[in-house]
């Protein structure tokens, strides 16, 4: 073959190629991102257009119709859909797969800037509209602060760290929950404003219109120009009970004689506690393709460094970190490549020799340093798919360097000389060994084009099946040949006992001779055996198979307990239930720790949010190592969920993370109509006659009958 050719004509060249390979493969082996599942590009917009104070109602009415409005004739728009909240509308636009999603998010924006003279002028300056980033999510680790010292000092170290993390390189953002903070407190009687004729406004203005700093320009004095400066913001408590409410009126009212000024504590919006101990919990999340393993190094060295800074007694717990699981996942691949080289090398050994066997086995790292080096051009991270592929690829890397081998091998043991051997000897088997390669990659191939979500997500297996196979096909034909051009000796005849793998090649044939005999002489029997074999197999199948699923359904690491209770809840409610919640995660066994967020925000399943959510709590649970626990994490979620049957006041949901894609939940089943609460009444009929279905877990429904207002 004319590519072998040129190759052992320029012997040095390739082994200088080799060397480039080794180090550019290894360089791209340690900069390639890791993450847990591949970063693709799903195309959602989302717009997001608040309105403090509203209901959802008022919401749908003055909002959300008028920006479905100009957005539902969008070109290339699958799917719109819209929720209608407490002081915000968020609409969520699907597109076709494959559109340019730069192109989508103008047309969107162009869209809203058509509805905004239509839109409250409140609503207009905080409208947002941006790309569905899976990312926000879920933090890559959570970072909890605790002490037995001032809770307001606790949370003003956490925004320090905070601060600290923010300025990683690659960290999307820090969500921080938990902790109490200091304000001042203006408590105004209101028989003390009717007595002096004065309004709730005279208060909220005198106080803001002292509470600046008025820059005074420049002023001329002697030989220099002085800035001027008037600063007139508070500093103590005092300052603020003598502003006067009524300027230029006589008697002048201070705010100490209509109002009491105090310095306290802010009322809480959220409460984080790590294994129910009071906290502050800084959740970490990263920017699409960033590295995971070395964010997360950085956090641990940030936290090292703030350390000597933080009140004495400050304990901070890593928890959740994902990128743990992802070292795991690296140090797995690692062993599997050295495992199977060091396997494939002894079993070539059986049948080939010591020198043979690693000409072969040669074949397993370049092809892998080679793929390296084209997925960090592509882009393409570290991540559980490409980890699989590489693995799934892993056995068939030295197909071909074995039927190249074996046959130089042949040529060399016949008397040919050593290059001859090698150009002759590739040369036999090139056709064949392009031929079975490409067949695989034929295979593999139609992969690729796998539509929607779903196909994004697991193009990256075969595109690295394809990538390592063709690194391969160019090992076997370029290095191995040079390597037995320049390394394979002369076999050596020995009157001996043969190898034990001809031995054993030697037993197979006189086992397979008279079965493939009788075969061809019963051609018959044997295709209808054949047909009776793959219909027992299809029957077999059929009844005994365990069903079928997107991905195994493992032993999780993490998992989460959520709770929703009735819209209005107040936290201090809402917490009750958590400490109940947290009562029963406590008996859970082979638990590392569990972190509790309550009114962690109103979240959406798309990470948009919609302010504080005092009625929402989440409990995130962090298990042992598989190889530590005592019973399957599984069994262990299962009985907390039977543990928990009887719990009442809010929506309780126990799961672990998914793993993939964002599919959503196995089953859905959509109710539509004009009465909110009628379907509300339906949902709840469903809900009661699919209760009992065996396996059923999880039953939960969308319907909100909203927050209790007062109508004035």
């Amino acid at each position: 073959m004319k590519i072998t050719d040129i190759s052992i004509q320029r012997t040095p060249t390739v082994f200088a190629l080799m060397a480039i390979v080794a180090f550019m493969g290894t360089a791209s082996y340690v900069a390639l991102p890791r993450e847990s599942a591949p970063q693709i590009e799903i195309p959602f917009v989302m717009v997001f257009a608040p309105y403090y104070g509203s209901s959802p109602a008022d919401m749908e009415k003055l909002v959300t119709r008028k920006l479905e409005t100009q957005l539902h004739g969008l070109s290339d728009l699958k799917e719109m859909t819209s929720t209608s909240a407490e002081g915000v509308s968020s609409i969520v636009l699907e597109f076709e797969v494959g559109i340019d999603m730069s192109d989508a998010l103008q047309k969107v924006r162009d869209a809203v800037e058509l509805a905004k003279p239509e839109l409250p002028a409140d609503t207009r300056e905080d409208l947002i509209v941006k790309e569905f980033d899976s990312n926000e999510l879920w933090p890559v680790m959570d970072v909890v602060l605790s002490g037995d010292y001032d809770p307001v000092r606790l949370k003003k170290a956490a925004e320090d760290l905070q601060e600290a993390i923010e300025q990683i390189r690659g960290v999307l953002g820090v969500g921080l929950t938990g902790g109490v903070e200091r304000e001042v407190r203006v408590d105004v009687d209101p028989e003390r404003l009717r007595f002096y004729a004065l309004g709730l406004t005279d208060v909220i203005d005198a106080i803001r219109e002292e509470n600046v700093t008025i820059p005074g320009g420049e002023l001329s004095l002697g030989t220099y120009d002085y800035q001027v400066r008037v600063p007139g913001e508070f500093s103590d408590v005092d300052t603020i009970r003598d502003i006067v409410v009524n300027p230029a009126v006589l008697p002048p009212v201070y705010l100490r004689d209509v109002a009491s000024v105090s310095f306290g504590i802010k009322e809480r919006e959220s409460i984080s506690r790590l294994n129910a101990s009071d906290s502050v919990t800084l959740s970490v999340k990263k920017q699409t393709g960033e590295n995971i393993i070395r964010i997360a190094g950085e956090v641990r060295k940030a936290i090292d460094e703030m350390r000597p800074s933080l009140p004495e007694g400050t304990r901070i717990t890593v928890v959740s970190d994902q990128s743990v699981q992802i070292k795991d996942m690296v140090a797995e691949l690692e062993n599997n490549i050295l495992s199977g080289l060091i396997l494939v090398v002894v079993c070539l050994f059986l049948f080939l020799g010591i020198r043979n066997a690693f000409f072969a086995g040669a074949a397993i790292p370049f092809s892998m340093l080679i793929s390296f080096v084209v997925l960090r051009f592509l882009g393409i991270t570290l991540n559980m798919v490409v980890l699989f592929s590489l693995i799934l690829a892993l056995g068939m890397l030295v197909d071909n360097a074995i039927v190249v081998i074996e046959n130089i091998f042949r040529n060399r043991t016949g008397g040919m000389p050593l290059k001859e051997a090698a150009l002759k000897g590739t040369a036999q088997v090139a056709t064949p060994v392009v031929a079975s390669t490409l067949t695989t990659l034929c295979a593999f191939g139609p992969l690729v084009f796998w539509p929607g979500v779903m196909g994004e997500f697991m193009k990256y297996l075969p595109i690295t099946v394809i990538i390592t196979l063709a690194a391969s096909l160019l090992v076997a034909l370029v290095f191995n040949p040079v390597l037995c051009a320049t390394f394979m000796k002369i076999p050596k005849a020995t009157g001996g006992k043969p190898r034990l793998g001809d031995r054993m090649l030697q037993f197979g044939l006189r086992t397979y001779d008279p079965v493939i005999r009788w075969a061809l002489r019963h051609r018959g029997r044997t295709l209808a055996g054949m047909a009776v074999i793959f219909i027992a197999t299809l029957v077999v199948f059929g009844r005994f198979n365990a069903g079928i699923e997107l991905f195994p359904d493992v032993d999780p690491t993490y998992a989460f307990a959520s709770l929703e209770a009735p819209s209005g809840t107040r936290l201090e409610l809402s917490d009750t239930y958590a400490h109940d919640l947290e009562t029963a995660i406590h008996d859970v066994p082979d638990l590392t720790a569990f972190v509790t967020k309550v009114g962690e925000g109103g979240q959406d399943n798309f990470g948009g949010s919609s302010g504080g959510s005092p009625h929402l709590s989440r409990v995130s649970m962090e298990f042992v190592k598989k190889e530590e626990r005592s019973q399957s994490s599984r069994s262990s979620l299962s009985a907390l969920r039977t543990a928990l049957e009887s719990f009442t006041g809010a929506k309780l949901v126990i799961d672990k993370f998914d793993e993939g894609p964002p599919t959503g939940k196995p089953v859905n089943i959509e109710v539509t109509g004009d009465d909110f609460a009628k379907l509300g009444d339906i949902s709840e009929e469903i809900q009661a006659r699919i209760r009992d279905i065996p396996g059923l877990v999880n039953l939960q429904d969308d319907h909100d009958r909203g927050r209790p207002e007062i109508q004035i």
